[in-house]
């Protein structure tokens, strides 16, 4: 009798519990819908939700079940499966927010981070080779079984009834759990951030910083309602000549994770229409900025350092994604793809646009202009080199 009981208390624990795990999203507001939202008509409802503040990855052991079933589709003739029905059943969440075009999910112990309409994904701020493009459907969120696989590191089985079984090692541990000299970009003074940039290198060969700050991180785009992120290097004010044929070379070895070779460039239409919404919201959102950079080559390096290449011309051969790469050797060419010189099919405008992110993070995030400067000096000039 009284083992009874225990066990009809224990499955009235297991309930809450799942009710609880379920109420995964605050929802806050629920801002314009336009078409140009990842999040518009036919996907899901724009929801703005706060974003989640990065911390550091605890470790220890993936507290998720030995297994569970979930929903499975084909997409596009991939396999794919619901995100936040797999968050619901191992206690993690799911974060849409249908303005930046951004899902954030947290699942056993790791933290997920997607661009809508990108193939990329970063765990804990470690970007991964593979497609991961995201599927947005209603309320669901679609991801490709590569995440599973790749991401998470489970395997999975057909299951009845349209599901898939997804199964754990029930013992594995977070793969940055132990990183205990993850830097904290807030924390870090500029001399340190330097230092720890220091392996980097230039993307043009011959090349040097330029002397306007309007080619560096944090200045004011006022076309698109935003700021800088990245360093531009012009002929003229590099110190090299640029044309459409100019290599861009990788700044230290590292595994491609992103290489746009079969990128179509935008109409004006396009362009016109992201710019627009720019304006109207204040700022660019995740997805537009991705737009906007053009055809890109991402190249993950140790220790967090991701360097992202981008208003390319084109894609070097052999450059594609889960290639390791060397420090200088060719990723593509430099182009004016993404902008408005690129749209109208000139020459003009012709730069390279480069980015250094720091476990996700913009280096510069936490930095006065005069401090950017003083960084970018120590890693990139020729004294030093």
């Amino acid at each position: 009798m009284l083992r009874a009981i225990g066990m009809r208390m224990a499955l009235v624990g297991a309930l809450c519990v799942a009710i609880v795990s379920g109420c995964d999203q605050k929802t806050t507001g629920t801002p314009p819908v336009s078409a140009t939202h990842p999040g518009g008509p036919g996907g899901e409802p724009s929801i703005n939700s706060p974003a989640e503040q990065p911390t550091e990855p605890a470790g220890g052991t993936l507290s998720s079940p030995p297994a569970v079933e979930v929903p499975a589709k084909e997409v596009n003739g991939k396999p794919y499966v619901a995100l936040r029905s797999l968050a619901r059943q191992v206690g993690g969440t799911v974060t849409h927010d249908a303005v930046e075009g951004t899902i954030e999910a947290v699942i056993a112990g790791y933290r997920f981070s997607w661009i809508v309409g990108t193939p990329v994904l970063a765990r804990d701020g470690v970007f991964l080779p593979g497609d991961f493009t995201p599927v947005v459907q209603g309320h669901e969120i679609w991801v490709p079984m590569a995440f599973v696989r790749d991401g998470l590191r489970w395997s999975d089985q057909p299951a009845a009834g349209g599901h898939v079984r997804l199964t754990t090692s029930g013992d594995a541990t977070t793969e940055t759990g132990t990183d205990t000299a993850r830097p904290v970009l807030a924390r870090m003074r500029a001399s340190d951030i330097a230092a720890y940039l220091k392996g980097l290198d230039v993307p043009i060969r011959a090349a040097h910083l330029s002397s306007r700050d309007s080619h560096l991180p944090g200045a004011p785009r006022a076309y698109r309602s935003g700021v800088h992120e990245g360093i531009d290097w012009y002929g003229g004010y590099t110190g090299v000549t640029i044309t459409r044929s100019t290599p861009v070379v990788a700044a230290a070895d590292g595994v491609v994770v992103r290489a746009d070779r079969t990128y179509r460039e935008m109409t004006k239409t396009e362009r016109d229409r992201l710019l627009a919404e720019c304006r109207r919201l204040g700022h660019t959102p995740a997805y537009i900025l991705d737009r906007l950079r053009g055809r890109t080559v991402w190249v993950q390096h140790d220790s967090g350092l991701l360097t992202r290449y981008a208003h390319l011309s084109g894609v070097a051969d052999g450059i594609d994604v889960g290639v390791r790469v060397k420090r200088g050797q060719v990723l593509g060419y430099v182009g004016n793809s993404g902008t408005s010189s690129g749209v109208a099919g000139t020459d003009n405008d012709l730069h390279l646009h480069l980015d250094i992110l720091v476990y996700g993070e913009p280096f510069w995030q936490y930095l006065k202009p005069e401090e950017i400067r003083a960084v970018l000096e120590a890693v990139f000039s020729p004294a030093v080199r």
